[in-house]
């Protein structure tokens, strides 16, 4: 749970309470709930996709930024690239 889900930045966003700070099982009921797994070590183990287009510009660093206010990411032959539309990432049981 530590590793993969900090309690302080899921608590600023609403997810976790206060009162859920050392209780690792609270904490997992409700991942397991949100995302709708048996538990938690399901969590990273298949790949996942994610639409990143809706980052403002402005929360761009200054080097990153492109006209579509997509970030930049230097792709596997070493070749500077806008991101993708969709990004993949993933999963720990990947090869």
């Amino acid at each position: 749970m530590q590793e993969f889900f900090p309690f302080d930045q899921f608590k600023e966003i609403g997810f976790f309470k206060e009162e859920m700070r050392n209780d690792y099982q609270a904490q997992a009921d409700k991942v397991c709930h949100f995302f709708g797994y048996k538990t938690v070590f399901e969590y990273g183990a298949k790949p996942s996709q994610c639409h990143i287009s809706y980052i403002p510009e402005s929360q761009l660093h200054p080097e990153d930024k492109t006209p579509g206010g997509r970030p930049l990411h230097v792709n596997e032959s070493g070749e500077l690239k806008e991101e993708p539309f969709i990004t993949r990432f993933k999963g720990w049981m990947d090869d």
